[in-house]
């Protein structure tokens, strides 16, 4: 949501299309066990957990930081996001995200049939997740670009503190818990 408020969809689509990467990395993750060892070892878990809360704690810095004028939706906008960057923030935070790294361990193996080839049906599961969740924070993504189309530079700026509050509390709390 914070990219869809930054910026023009089109360029914030890349946001989703780095969540849903992400998630072929996760059943990759779950397929070979990797998340049974976060599951089990505390030491790379917390590693993991302090990663994920220290990149959204910089995120949400990097948002308070942010310029507050309303988001120029225009066609002929001289701003030029750069959507590679947007594509890989989607990406690190998602997989910095321990909480979707054990979902995807405990949820995707109970799909698998014990009898037949692991491969093939990770990756047909892959194949389903991650354009469920592109579809999933497309959504997301949209709404917050047509809100942010909307908002004056007093409402945009509150906006945009609100999300980085949030970014922050969201790093302390999975930090602390």
């Amino acid at each position: 949501m914070a990219t869809g408020l930054s910026h023009r969809l089109r360029q914030a689509m890349a946001a989703p299309v780095g969540i849903g990467l992400a998630s072929f990395v996760h059943v990759i993750v779950a397929a070979v066990g990797v998340g049974a060892v976060f599951a089990q070892s505390d030491a790379a878990f917390q590693t993991l957990k302090f990663a994920g809360a220290g990149y959204l704690g910089w995120l949400g810095i990097k948002q308070w930081r942010s310029t507050s004028s309303p988001l120029d939706v225009s066609i002929g906008s001289n701003s030029q996001p750069r959507t590679f960057e947007l594509l890989r923030r989607g990406m690190v935070v998602s997989l910095t995200n321990p909480k979707a790294i054990l979902q995807y361990v405990a949820v995707l193996p109970q799909f698998i049939d014990a009898n037949s080839p692991a491969g093939p049906q990770f990756a047909t599961l892959a194949l389903i997740s991650a354009p469920m969740v592109i579809a999933d924070y497309t959504i997301y993504t949209a709404a917050a670009t047509g809100i942010a189309s909307k908002l004056t530079e007093r409402r945009t700026r509150a906006l945009r503190r609100a999300t980085a509050a949030i970014y922050i509390l969201a790093a302390v709390v999975l930090a602390t818990k």
